[in-house]
């Protein structure tokens, strides 16, 4: 279990849970970290990809889980975890979508690099 939030990413914040590059993305960032915010959502994630086994969580399961309108926060979260290596991030998609799952359960399974492709 996570007691504090993954921040991979660096900057002028410091350590952080990434943004989009907005001043508002950025101040929600850092309140989102100093808060508890990132770290809770950190650990439904971790606990819907556990619950999930080979399965894993998508983007939209992780939307519905946390309540909120918007699966930027989800997925934001799911790439950090990724990025951290808690979750690796499947090549096979369900319903349209790639899975999230613990690196005990990959089985052998094609998985993707965490970042943008060039």
């Amino acid at each position: 279990m996570i007691t504090q939030p993954e921040l991979p990413y660096g900057g002028d914040l410091g350590p952080n849970s990434g943004w989009s590059g907005s001043d508002t993305s950025k101040a929600r960032a850092r309140v989102n970290d100093e808060s508890g915010k990132t770290s809770r959502n950190q650990l439904l994630a971790l606990r819907l990809a556990s619950t999930g086994g080979e399965s894993g969580v998508t983007v939209a399961e992780q939307t519905k889980a946390m309540e909120v309108p918007h699966h930027g926060t989800a997925s934001g979260t799911l790439s950090t975890l990724h990025k951290s290596e808690k979750l690796c991030r499947l090549s096979d998609t369900r319903g349209g979508q790639k899975m999230y799952v613990l690196p005990e359960f990959v089985g052998g399974r094609d998985t993707e690099k965490q970042g943008r492709k060039k």
